[in-house]
């Protein structure tokens, strides 16, 4: 029972398995605020001494986990993104309503890997399944200006969610 997901749309996990008809649900393992590394700055271009939020869950399709996701937001932009409840809410949901925000691409870096114990433990399986991992930089329109407001890594579970890539001749 497994499905597969196009890449042409912005979907969040919770999207992506309600789209295949299947009951989603998470839970927050952590919601930190802490100082960007040079790595971080770089990517989302804050300065010095600027702090992220880093979010990590884990996200399940009728109660079986599927994916890990760590995301790295920038403090500025989502004030007091701490107080929303994030076993609760998806995420991408209370960008969209609270903060108003305006997704406009995402660009995804997806391979085939194998994850650590810590990895295959949170999603509950074997070790050595294949895992489809997900390294990706988001954008939003701020203050009209394309800006990356979240960059996220995940590993998935391939037996519950792939993805597909549908290509055009122009």
């Amino acid at each position: 029972d497994h499905a597969s997901e196009g890449l042409s749309r912005i979907y969040s996990f919770t999207e992506a398995i309600l789209h295949q008809g299947k009951t989603p649900s998470k839970k927050l393992l952590s919601l930190t605020v802490k100082e960007a590394d040079a790595d971080v700055r770089r990517r989302m271009g804050l300065k010095e001494k600027e702090e992220v939020y880093v979010i990590k869950s884990i996200y399940y399709a009728d109660g079986r986990p599927y994916c890990i996701n760590t995301s790295i937001l920038p403090r500025k932009l989502f004030p007091k993104l701490e107080l929303f409840d994030f076993n609760h809410n998806s995420l991408y949901e209370v960008l969209k309503s609270f903060y108003q925000l305006s997704f406009t691409k995402a660009r995804q870096i997806l391979n085939a890997t194998l994850g650590n114990s810590e990895i295959y433990g949170y999603l509950e399986t074997e070790q050595n399944q294949p895992l489809l991992k997900i390294n990706a930089t988001s954008f939003c329109l701020y203050n009209d200006n394309e800006t990356v407001f979240e960059i996220y890594e995940s590993y998935i579970l391939t037996d519950i969610l792939s993805y597909y890539v549908e290509k055009y001749n122009t």
